[in-house]
């Protein structure tokens, strides 16, 4: 399975690309190592400058998380999508939290809550503080990011579909958004090899010769 991490950005990029950009050819490919990359291949992604195209990736992509409520609506979007496994990704995979994760998380969830029931109306800025507190910490493992270099520049090496890594042997397949959770990019057979596919070229003589045979065979006894 794709790391969730990975899962998260594909998702939130391919809603924020169609929907906040209105691209409709996107084309989600495995790197065939680690990573994916995505193809926007309509007419328009094609004729913008490198301006444009870095304007897109956000100049802060790599900066500190800070969010202000309430959100804009492509970071609500986002969020919904990172709360429906953000839980059990940071604190059973990411183990942010060391010792006791779920119990802490929880914890300070509650804590989180309390702080900003008690702000009364004359700190309002102390309370948008903390109603963001749990998003920042959220999106800081999240959210996702371009890669600027890719994105703005028409001569970058991009990895090609269908393309063989040289270390892994792995082809760089398409990628069904539907079907993430399914998809173990690691677990033998799951992604074709080079070295499975010559022998599988190889083959194929020999089959033709058995299926030639097999005919002749019906024919014969007919």
């Amino acid at each position: 399975m794709l790391d969730i991490n990975e899962r998260f950005a594909m998702q939130i990029l391919d809603r924020a690309l169609h929907e906040d950009f209105g691209f409709e050819h996107r084309l989600w490919i495995y790197s065939s190592r680690h990573g994916v990359h995505c193809w926007i291949c309509d007419q328009t992604a094609r004729e913008l400058q490198s301006s444009i195209r870095q304007a897109i990736s956000g100049k802060d992509a790599l900066k500190r998380v800070t969010l202000h409520s309430p959100l804009h609506p492509s970071l609500q979007h986002a969020r919904e999508i990172i709360l429906t496994e953000f839980d059990g990704y940071a604190c059973l995979e990411q183990d942010f939290l060391v010792d006791d994760q779920p119990e802490r998380w929880a914890a300070f969830k509650q804590h989180t809550d309390a702080m900003i029931n008690s702000v009364t109306t004359t700190t309002k800025f102390r309370k948008a503080a903390y109603t963001t507190l749990i998003d920042e910490i959220m999106f800081e493992y999240c959210y996702s990011r371009f890669d600027a270099n890719v994105t703005k520049g028409m001569n970058h090496l991009l990895k090609f579909p269908f393309s063989i890594h040289p270390k892994t042997g792995r082809v760089s397949i398409p990628i069904d958004l539907d079907s993430l959770k399914y998809f173990y990019p690691c677990k033998e057979g799951s992604v074709p090899k080079l070295n499975e596919l010559c022998q599988q070229v190889e083959q194929l003589p020999k089959q033709n010769e058995q299926n030639e045979d097999g005919i002749n065979e019906k024919i014969i006894t007919k």
